[in-house]
């Protein structure tokens, strides 16, 4: 899915629920970062997806090759939609379409056998020796799956908030103001029900849970075990898909700035396999991924 430019350059694109993020690289000077809003290949509403790239892409120069990294974009359908939005707003340019987790993926350490990724959604995947694609596990979206994400957490956390299932921090009712409007339990209800990107209002809960969990609150606790136990599940049953004696896991998305909840994989990991090892948790920029991936692209086509 390409279309031909005679300008020199090249633009990665990390875009997912949280943020679309843009940055150029032209004759070896990098740009800024663009940033716009959310964005997602299967969201209904494409225009929203459109406005959020537009912002992302308005102040980067003109480039040959974009590589975009988008949520939602794992079919050839959903590919086929960011290619036209590309090809509108920067016609003439070469666009590469992959699915956001590679992005991920090329931003962790050389070595890293599966990347974890937990951020708004949650995925697990690898690299697909036998057909240069990808073997993935988990994922599913925020109504379906993506267990351990950001999302997953903050809607189970919200579930107990609104239905008033444990008794919180004096704290926690001010968080939720901020965060919806109104501590109300149902102004916090219409809020999602009425966001274009619903699960990027969920996510915004999740780091109530880490930090009441470094508070030592027990349900908070359990919602992080529950969670981050399936991701890791996930993680597990992946590892197996691969056939290595053992797997060196590498760890992406904005979930993992948390201690508590790498602590918390790192401990529900450990109990189900001890054959999967946990590589740097340092944090990575899925958008350096992107750029990666776009230079790479780039010098095996020239």
């Amino acid at each position: 899915m390409t279309e031909s430019t005679g300008s020199w350059g090249v633009i990665g694109i990390d875009a997912g629920g949280s943020s679309t993020r843009a940055r150029a690289l032209v004759n070896g000077a990098e740009s800024q970062t663009g940033v716009g809003g959310p964005a997602n290949a299967l969201t209904p509403n494409i225009s929203v997806f459109k406005e959020s790239v537009e912002t992302a892409l308005r102040d980067l120069p003109p480039v040959a090759t974009i590589v975009a990294c988008v949520a939602g974009a794992g079919s050839a359908p959903a590919k086929e939609r960011v290619l036209r939005v590309l090809r509108e707003l920067r016609p003439g340019t070469t666009a590469v379409i992959l699915p956001d987790y590679a992005a991920a993926f090329y931003a962790l350490p050389a070595g890293t056998d599966v990347a974890v990724i937990a951020g708004t959604g949650s995925v697990v995947c690898s690299p697909n020796t036998y057909d240069s694609g990808w073997l993935v596990s988990g994922g599913r979206g925020w109504i379906l799956g993506d267990h351990g994400s950001a999302s997953a957490i903050g809607r189970d956390f919200l579930e107990g908030y609104v239905n008033d299932f444990h008794e919180w921090p004096a704290w926690v009712s001010d968080e939720v103001a901020a965060l919806y409007g109104d501590a109300d339990w149902r102004a916090v209800v219409r809020t999602i029900h009425s966001a274009d990107t619903p699960a990027t209002r969920l996510a915004a809960a999740a780091p109530i849970v880490t930090r009441l969990v470094a508070e030592g609150d027990n349900y908070a606790q359990t919602i992080l075990d529950r969670q981050l136990g399936r991701l890791a599940e996930t993680a597990v049953a992946h590892a197996q898909r691969i056939a290595q004696e053992y797997a060196l896991v590498g760890l992406a998305g904005g979930l993992w700035q948390s201690a508590e909840a790498v602590g918390s994989f790192w401990a529900q990991l450990n109990r189900l396999n001890d054959r999967i090892r946990l590589g740097s948790t340092a944090q990575v920029d899925p958008l350096d991924g992107a750029l990666r991936l776009a230079v790479q692209l780039t010098n095996s086509d020239s």
